[in-house]
């Protein structure tokens, strides 16, 4: 039978869900996300991402890279 989940569980889901959506990659080293600096205002922080995994038991690591900027991000 189907256990329900807590709200702030099921608001995790989405959270997580919607970021591997919208910014994750999936290799033979698992999944990878990423975070621009100061995201925060728009886009759920590394550090909000992870509370979100702890709560839901997801084993994780956060790790800082460097990505090249988009070509159409603006940069020249």
């Amino acid at each position: 039978m189907a256990q329900a989940v807590s709200p702030e569980v099921r608001a995790a889901q989405r959270r997580v869900i919607s970021t591997v959506r919208c910014s994750g990659v999936l290799s033979n080293g698992g999944l990878a996300l990423w975070r621009e600096v100061g995201c925060g205002e728009w886009k759920a922080t590394a550090a909000e991402i992870a509370r979100d995994l702890d709560l839901l038991e997801v084993p994780h690591e956060i790790v800082t890279a460097f990505r090249f900027p988009l070509a159409n991000s603006g940069g020249e």
